[in-house]
């Protein structure tokens, strides 16, 4: 089209596809336009931090004082087929990635863990005791969460409010003498929602009209409210803006750094590359490969998924 003398002007939150096209790129934040740029004379960091406050992905240094192993699974296989075989270990203050192209079983690895798929074979740890009833209620009890891909479907009830989504999962602390504590509600949500940047026009504000980004922090808040000590992200920046992609990969970073265990999913390498300290390698619906420290690069990641198991 271009070739042919067609103007065009091109809307997308995928980085790749912007550079990969555009001439030039004009950046909006909070409704104001920041700036035009050629698209040659700028990268990515550069883009971002544009996007965002003080942001650029080559500062971020990973912890690398780890505790002790918080969540720990050896070979788990579900009932359905669908995971042959799944083992990995996350410790205090540790992000570690679960990367693997679709249909390598790394959603159903972690639906395994967590519960929510039954599983056959295997073991699942959580803080030094073995899990004999997996459940997704058992799992909660226990001090781990799953923030699912699919968000709208699994994680948000679409016509309650954001107070009423955000209180699903620790109603009952708010409960006395058969009241509820609606005061003490709206505080902690509202603190909650100021803490996460949750843009909304009031708490009683129908989750279901708040943009992707927006409904996915207050996925978050739900999860965190009842202070987990493990945490399973599964394509948490899926559909959203780069702001809130950011804003989410320095909370998640801050919560490793606070202590608590965190596995994080994403299809995008640069993305993982900048949030976790370790990374497991998926193909064919098992772990084929583990890699840190100097091996954490693209290259790597993609070479382990074409090669042999390890």
């Amino acid at each position: 089209l271009k070739k042919k003398g067609t103007s065009v002007l091109y809307v997308s939150h995928r980085m790749d596809e912007i550079f990969r096209l555009t001439d030039r790129i004009t950046v909006f934040k909070n409704g104001s336009m920041v700036s035009c740029v050629k698209t040659s004379e700028v990268d990515k960091d550069k883009l971002v931090s544009m996007m965002t406050d003080e942001w650029k992905g080559s500062d971020i240094v990973h912890n690398t004082n780890f505790g002790k192993v918080l969540l720990e699974v050896q070979g788990i296989r579900t009932k359905d087929g669908v995971m042959k075989k799944g083992s990995l270990k996350v410790r205090e203050k540790e992000i570690l990635g679960v990367f693997g192209l679709g249909g390598s079983g790394r959603t159903e690895l972690l639906e395994g863990i967590y519960g929510y798929r039954p599983i056959t074979e295997g073991t699942v740890t959580i803080d030094g005791e073995q899990q004999n009833m997996l459940s997704p209620a058992n799992s909660i009890k226990k001090g781990m969460v799953l923030i699912s891909e699919d968000r709208r479907g699994k994680a948000l009830v679409g016509n309650l409010s954001i107070k009423e989504n955000v209180l699903l999962s620790c109603i009952d602390c708010y409960a006395k003498h058969g009241y509820l504590d609606e005061k003490k509600e709206k505080q902690d949500v509202s603190e909650k929602a100021e803490a996460l940047k949750i843009r909304m026009t009031g708490l009683d504000q129908r989750i279901i009209e708040l943009s992707g980004g927006n409904q996915q922090k207050a996925v978050l808040a739900k999860w965190l409210a009842i202070n987990p000590k493990v945490l399973i992200l599964d394509e948490p920046t899926r559909g959203i803006d780069v702001g809130t992609k950011v804003d989410i990969q320095k909370l998640v970073l801050k919560l490793a750094g606070e202590g608590m265990s965190v596995t994080f999913i994403s299809s995008e390498t640069d993305e993982m590359l900048r949030t976790c300290s370790r990374l497991i390698v998926m193909r064919d619906r098992k772990v084929v490969g583990e890699l840190s420290g100097e091996d954490l690069t693209q290259n790597k990641i993609m070479s382990t998924i074409a090669g042999g198991e390890k």
